[in-house]
C-alpha cells in the first residue's frame, strides 16, 4: 500500500493491484473491517453504503496527485487544519514523523533517505498552487 486515509464515512487507499482481483480483495477488506468494527463498537450492519470505486492510476504524475489528494482529504473536509493533524492516515508516516507500519510500502517516491523530504515537498505552497 502506498497511502491511506480513513474518513468518518469512507476511506481512500492507493494500492498496487498486482493480482487483478481488486473486487474480491476489497470485498474481503470491507467485510473483515466491518465485522471487527461492529464487534468492537457493539453495532451491526454495513459500515459503508456503496461498493468501492477504483480509479486506475495512469502514470507517476497521476499517482503523485493521488498521494496529495488522499493526504489533504481530511483538511479539505474541515476535519483538521493540516494533513499531519489527522491521525488516521499515512501522511505522518510518509513524512517520517511517526514509524511506518510494515504494510505501508510508501515506495512511490523512493526508498532512500530522501523519500520523506520528497513527500513533504508535495505539500509546500508551490505544490498546492498547481
Amino acid at each position: 500500500m502506498e497511502a491511506y486515509c480513513l474518513m468518518p464515512n469512507h476511506y481512500h487507499l492507493l494500492v498496487r493491484d498486482r493480482t487483478g482481483h481488486a473486487s474480491a480483495s476489497m470485498r474481503d477488506l470491507n467485510g473483515r473491517y466491518a465485522r471487527a468494527f461492529n464487534r468492537r463498537h457493539g453495532r451491526r450492519g454495513p459500515l459503508f453504503d456503496r461498493r468501492f470505486h477504483a480509479t486506475p492510476v495512469e502514470d507517476d504524475a497521476h499517482a503523485i496527485d493521488c498521494l496529495r489528494y488522499i493526504a489533504l482529504n481530511p483538511a479539505v473536509g474541515r476535519l483538521c487544519a493540516r494533513p499531519g493533524d489527522w491521525r488516521w492516515s499515512s501522511h505522518r508516516a510518509l513524512c517520517g514523523e511517526v514509524r511506518r507500519p510494515s504494510w505501508l510500502t510508501g515506495q512511490l517516491l523512493g526508498a532512500d533517505a530522501r523519500a520523506h523530504a520528497r513527500y513533504q515537498r508535495l505539500f509546500t505552497d508551490d505544490a498546492q498552487s498547481r
